[in-house]
């Protein structure tokens, strides 16, 4: 499961961002409140995870960033961790700075 962003460390952040309370009025209090709990719901996995901070579980899925040429590839973690690889190619762990878990399907499963 993905880690998850503390309600705390959100209003942290967001709270000196935001305009004066007179800009937003009375519903300033709760505008903060509901950004917040939406933040805390979103998950981590949307982000680029740092290869040096953690990798994926072996074989899942995932979009790899090559800086080099800007590159995002569709891959997975090798089995002795050295690499990602896809059926065309294999992207030595050393040249992938960064990893991001693949997003969910459209709801409705992309039927019309």
């Amino acid at each position: 499961m993905a880690d998850l962003i503390e309600r705390d460390a959100a209003i942290e952040l967001i709270q000196p961002r935001v305009k004066p309370k007179t800009v937003y009025g009375e519903g300033y209090l709760n505008a903060i409140e509901h950004v917040t709990d939406l933040l805390v719901l979103m998950p981590a996995a949307n982000r680029w995870i740092p290869c040096g901070e953690r990798l994926p579980e072996v074989g899942e899925p995932v979009l790899i960033y090559m800086p080099h040429n800007g590159e995002t590839v569709v891959v997975s973690l090798d089995r002795d961790k050295m690499g990602f690889s896809n059926d065309d190619n294999w992207y030595n762990l050393r040249n992938v700075p960064f990893w991001m878990p693949l997003p969910d399907p459209p709801e409705g499963g992309g039927e019309k």
